[in-house]
């Protein structure tokens, strides 16, 4: 869901560290090039431009949007890889990440006409596109249905056209049409767009603190395989007693989900840079399990799950998980999370800095649903990089 700007080419959105590339503008309409041949006068074209404003704004007509075809897919990949190769350079995305994402999420590749929109110019060419993922999300402690939009891609020469807009509305028609209580999202470039469209930012807080390493206890941490249905069972039951503690969590509930999108996405699928892939660790008691990633600055907590009966023992748990992480004599670790977990892990953690991410942004789709009251807490706010395309 992430956005990044491109070299005044595209905008860029992820998550996993990679980013989405497309092009926006608030304004929904741009000029296009024309002529105006004037007997035995010439007249300056600046002159034209300036009556002639609304016949020279593009027409609506010269593309449309519409659903996807299967026989498509090849061609889309090949198509938002290219618009994010374009602004993002090495750092873009392998093609395979966008394939890996409809594979790996259940029924997508069934439901490519309903989710995948795309604008087509002339010869049904592609000139922009985003994608809907279908999820529920954790809100006050119940599921709510919710839509993700994401990979949103505009070929450059296309932007500043109001295409990404009118892609934007369509899937949210179709999203209230499918019935979804709530939309999200998540921009780092681009939020007034998506503010003038009906989202709302509801930032989500991180800490970046130090803890005492458990390495006595690290014998006691093991690798996460998910490669049985017990293992996901078990990992599925812990995560919706404590994901439903916090407002933003994406609800797993298909085992299906665990088994290809969450093993894809939590270090089954090794990274363009391998040292940068996630890891899972879990105790041997069963009683939590961690998603970590080391970079240079900290070890970042993807994402971590105690059982309600471990609580007590989260903040142990944790960092016995950080442990696992570094060497042996290594005794203090900077690491990131969600600030909603701090209380929870408990602990003599010093707060070294506090972040707050306004780009995770969310729309009420279905009237009763309007208002504040529909939208996650900020101080309960927790969405795992895990789920993030």
């Amino acid at each position: 869901m992430r956005e990044t700007r491109g070299p005044r080419t595209a905008f860029c959105c992820t998550t996993l560290g990679y980013r989405a590339a497309h092009s926006v503008n608030a304004s929904s309409e741009a000029p296009v090039v024309a002529t105006h041949t004037c007997r035995r006068k010439r007249v300056s074209p600046w002159k034209v431009y300036s009556r002639s404003w609304t016949r020279l704004q593009l027409n609506m007509a010269s593309y449309q949007v519409r659903g996807l075809r299967s026989e498509e897919l090849e061609a889309w990949l090949e198509f938002v890889y290219g618009v994010f190769k374009d602004a993002k350079g090495t750092a873009a995305p392998p093609r395979s990440y966008f394939l890996r994402h409809v594979e790996n999420d259940p029924g997508a590749v069934e439901r490519l006409s309903e989710d995948i929109l795309v604008a087509v110019g002339e010869q049904d060419k592609f000139i922009g596109s985003l994608r809907i993922f279908r999820r529920r999300v954790y809100l006050k402690g119940s599921a709510v249905s919710a839509a993700g939009i994401g990979e949103v891609s505009v070929a450059s020469a296309y932007r500043r056209q109001g295409i990404a807009s009118r892609l934007l509305e369509e899937a949210s028609t179709r999203m209230r049409a499918a019935g979804f209580a709530l939309s999200f999202l998540h921009t780092s470039s681009s939020e007034s767009l998506y503010r003038s469209l009906g989202w709302i930012s509801v930032p989500q807080k991180f800490v970046r603190v130090v803890r005492e390493v458990a390495h006595s206890h690290r014998d006691h941490i093991e690798t996460l395989a998910l490669g049985s249905e017990v293992e996901i069972q078990r990992c599925s039951e812990a995560y919706a007693e404590f994901a439903s503690r916090f407002d933003g969590c994406i609800v797993r509930d298909d085992p299906a989900y665990w088994q290809r999108w969450v093993r894809a996405e939590s270090g089954d699928t090794e990274w363009n840079d391998a040292n940068l892939t996630p890891f899972r660790l879990q105790t041997r008691t069963k009683e939590a399990y961690a998603i970590l990633q080391k970079r240079e600055d900290a070890i970042h907590v993807r994402e971590f799950v105690v059982r309600l009966c471990g609580l007590k023992r989260a903040g142990l748990y944790l960092d016995a998980f950080l442990a696992r992480a570094v060497s042996p004599d290594v005794r203090q670790v900077c690491a990131v999370l969600a600030a909603p977990l701090l209380p929870l892990i408990g602990g003599s953690s010093a707060v070294l800095e506090t972040t707050e991410d306004h780009g995770y942004m969310y729309r009420a789709l279905l009237e009763q649903d309007a208002g504040q009251q529909a939208l996650p807490e900020m101080d309960r706010h927790v969405f795992w990089a895990t789920d993030a395309f």
